[in-house]
């Protein structure tokens, strides 16, 4: 036994060295532009650190006869590879991750900071708030700030989905069980829930937290009503439901739900089945009704709730909107770009389907299968969680049929929450739950830890946006934002810009803040994009009035490369350096401004007064230009 343990040791020393050995080789190799492939760009020295990391873990943690603490040590080491996935972006030094509403989130969260914004006037102010608070505490830049709260929320998931399946299933194999889960963070789709500040993800990744304090809120014995109304486990709980509303009240909504099923099971229980596990539990009908009457008194306050509702209920008489027609969207320009539904559906979600079999599996123990007395309150949380399935699928399928866009995508990531920790009790009972313990069979715990090791490499290259996943990295680079930012200094008044898919609404959402760039600032050519058609032909003499045109190499990257010109292609990239109508005002090796003259008029006579700019940066690889006149002062 005890060369047994220091094999076990030895294991568990060379997966620590090679995690940490693998972080510092990202981290010694920061990004130097922008990656089409977070995964690609990355050292493999990490990649192999955290296969090394994983392999030892499953090896010492589920081997037969595993004392406590070695457990805990491959639990911990499982947990450290998820928070290093999690924060690859952190680790390569990027500049900011999220290239769509994360800017406007860090938009709003400078506006708090400055007080030119109050958290009452944000529906989810949480994410922001806590990006404020630590940025002014640890004097770390509001950008990054925020991507270090996206890890803290990621950490937070990995942890209390390993100590729910710890809980619930009763087993100390479950702690490590449940860190192998988390760190496949099956919530996380890249189509509507994200690794990136993106409050509805955060408001997920906070989930289990919530759902782990009501477990033990329910399993702690001894209660009396008259003589013990309060706990502090139930004052945790109470706050944790308060402020997963402020971190985004349509998940915090469906968390309500879950709450509402536990409280309406239990009230049967007492009335119908008095001597049942559910009626001696204690009730959580005072949680729920402060759980409820929080989200009552934030959310209806915001005009979009009611909007959002509004459009849903239309969809549903008028059958308009709904998954179907994104699906129908998305497969024609996966199909333009050489891929499919079918193979998509395998790269995102096949480690959903595996766990939602095994959660099928743990609910059906549940509901069908014998427990002893003191696995009695463990078997009955499976029953709360397989229960509030009924309501929760519901809601998903209402806005697949009903929901704007692809939000029910965000239902689905929620939904993966329970999914993931029943699925982890499931494997877990396979481990001998049943009394065997350490008797059960090493081929069921080889299996198992191959199991585990092998849904890896199927969840983890789904975790950010690559082109595995036909998606483009979300990466915002210095020069990017460093070049719209100037950009904005000195355009001209009243010249409005233009650019690729959204325009340049993001970046003014990040420099100005977002409220004032929506509300008051008006900006000229806030979300305008460039047709595909007309970027083809050239820009030069195509609008009406002059413009800004901006791209950076990212984004010829994304459509040329990585989209096949399905949108904007290489032709009309090229035109934009031998367009007479079109002049590049300035390059600063990542992001390219251009103007562009209106209809007909050129040579300083449209309208817009230009001027010669002298010494242009020519850092940019991709474009040459001569001196190119601009409104409003050289860039």
């Amino acid at each position: 036994m005890t060369s047994q343990r220091a094999a076990r040791t030895a294991l568990l020393a060379v997966g620590y060295v090679a995690l940490g050995g693998g972080a510092a080789l990202a981290h010694g190799s920061p990004a130097r532009g922008y990656e089409l492939s977070i995964y690609g760009a990355t050292p493999p020295g990490f990649w192999l650190g955290i296969a090394t990391a994983l392999v030892t873990a499953a090896v010492a943690g589920l081997s037969p006869g595993v004392t406590r603490s070695r457990r805990l040590a491959a639990t911990g080491l499982v947990v450290l590879s998820g928070v290093s996935l999690a924060g690859v972006p952190l680790l390569r030094e990027y500049y900011f991750y999220g290239s769509g509403d994360s800017l406007s989130h860090l938009g709003w969260a400078r506006e708090l900071a400055g007080g030119s914004l109050s958290p009452y006037q944000l529906l989810y102010p949480g994410v922001h708030e806590l990006t404020v608070v630590l940025g002014s505490v640890t004097g770390v830049t509001f950008r990054l700030t925020m991507l270090w709260v996206v890890l803290l929320f990621a950490t937070l998931f990995v942890l209390f989905v390993s100590l729910s399946v710890r809980l619930l299933s009763g087993r100390d194999e479950g702690l490590l069980v449940g860190a192998f889960l988390g760190l496949l963070f099956v919530p996380i789709n890249v189509i509507a829930m994200h690794m990136l500040p993106h409050t509805s993800s955060q408001a997920v990744m906070y989930a289990p937290f919530v759902l782990f304090l009501l477990f033990v809120y329910l399993e702690q014995d001894g209660w009396r009503p008259a003589r013990n109304p309060t706990t502090a486990v139930g004052v945790l709980l109470a706050l944790a439901s308060l402020s997963v509303t402020l971190v985004h009240p349509q998940q915090a909504a469906n968390l309500l739900l879950v709450f509402a099923t536990v409280a309406g099971i239990q009230l049967l229980a007492r009335v119908l089945f008095p001597e049942s596990t559910a009626a001696s539990q204690r009730p959580v009908y005072v949680q729920t009704i402060i759980f409820a009457l929080a989200f009552v008194v934030w959310a209806p306050r915001f005009q979009r709730v009611g909007g959002n509702t509004s459009s849903i209920a239309y969809n549903l008489v008028y059958g308009s909107g709904g998954g179907s027609e994104v699906v129908t969207q998305k497969s024609t320009s996966l199909t333009a770009v050489g891929g499919s539904v079918p193979e998509l559906f395998v790269k995102l979600f096949l480690p959903d389907v595996v766990l939602s079999l095994l959660a099928a599996t743990a609910i059906a123990l549940a509901f069908l299968g014998r427990s002893t007395a003191a696995d009695a309150a463990r078997t009955q949380f499976a029953r709360y969680l397989g229960v509030a399935f009924v309501p929760l699928t519901g809601l998903f399928l209402l806005m697949f049929l009903g929901g704007p866009g692809d939000m029910y995508f965000r239902y689905q990531g929620l939904l993966m929450v329970p999914v993931t920790i029943l699925g982890g009790v499931a494997l877990v009972r396979w481990l001998g739950t049943d009394g065997l313990g350490d008797q059960f069979p090493v081929p069921a715990r080889v299996l198992m830890a191959c199991l585990l090791l092998a849904l890896v490499p199927l969840g983890v290259p789904a975790l950010f946006g690559s082109p595995y996943v036909y998606q483009s990295n979300s990466q915002v680079t210095e020069l990017d934002y460093e070049g719209y930012s100037h950009a904005f200094d000195v355009r001209a008044e009243g010249v409005e810009f233009t650019g690729i898919r959204g325009g340049p609404q993001r970046y003014v959402d990040a420099v100005y803040g977002t409220e004032q760039a929506r509300n008051r600032l008006e900006f000229p050519g806030y979300e305008d994009a460039v047709a595909g058609p007309t970027f083809e032909r050239g820009l030069g003499y195509e609008f009406n009035r002059d413009r800004y045109f901006t791209v950076g190499d990212g984004g010829y990257r994304r459509e040329v490369v990585l989209f096949e010109g399905l949108r904007y292609n290489a032709t009309g990239f090229a035109k934009l350096e031998t367009d007479p109508g079109v002049n590049r005002v300035s390059s600063n090796g990542g992001l390219e401004l251009y103007y562009l003259y209106g209809d007909g008029q050129a040579d300083g006579e449209s309208g817009t007064a230009a001027v010669a700019c002298p010494g242009l940066d020519e850092r940019s690889d991709r474009h040459r230009g001569d001196e190119a006149p601009t409104a409003g002062g050289c860039v």
